[in-house]
């Protein structure tokens, strides 16, 4: 399950399947130097994402593959 307090490049990399999502969110994530080092709370609240929505997509992603 993916959370919040999780890092961006952990995520991409342990869940590929995800990419698409960070695309559908205009999130260009992949390959930024601050995926290292920021969490998807942070992402949310930096980009105006809705947190729980983008979640849910991020998960629903996992359990799609």
């Amino acid at each position: 399950m993916i959370t919040k307090e999780m890092r961006i490049s952990k995520v991409l990399k342990d869940y590929p399947e995800t990419y698409d999502v960070f695309l559908e969110y205009e999130l260009d994530c992949i390959g930024c130097m601050q995926a290292k080092y920021e969490t998807l709370e942070q992402l949310s609240t930096l980009h105006f994402v809705d947190l729980y929505t983008f979640l849910q997509s991020l998960n629903e992603a996992v359990v799609a593959e």
